[in-house]
């Protein structure tokens, strides 16, 4: 493989020749939605950048910082919070935590 750039070479020709889940000749980027990544994986859920093409329908991604536990916080599915995801949120009074993943039942909170 030959080059000019480093940089793009690395990641084009690795992600080539090692994994091939992002193609050949795929940019490589860590802040770009729906891109290879740096590393050569694909986009997904935790990887701090919201990817909204299918089917990585990301509503947030805030990497490390998705929880399923903390008040008003993106969700590790990348999803907003909702009612139903058995955390109080701000503007809920109760959250029963008995909607399915993405019902969102404003009435039930």
């Amino acid at each position: 493989c030959v080059c000019v750039c480093v940089c793009v070479c690395v990641c084009v020709c690795v992600c080539a020749l090692y994994n091939e889940s992002c193609g050949t000749g795929s940019s490589c980027t860590n802040t770009a939605p729906n891109a290879c990544r740096l590393d050569c994986t694909k986009p997904r859920c935790g990887d701090s950048v919201v990817d909204n093409a299918s089917p990585h329908l990301e509503q947030c991604d805030n990497g490390a910082r998705n929880s399923d536990t903390l008040l008003n916080a993106c969700r590790t599915m990348c999803l907003r919070s909702y009612c139903g995801d058995s955390v109080i949120d701000r503007g809920e009074e109760c959250d029963p935590g008995s909607a399915q993943l993405g019902d969102t039942r404003p009435d039930a909170c």
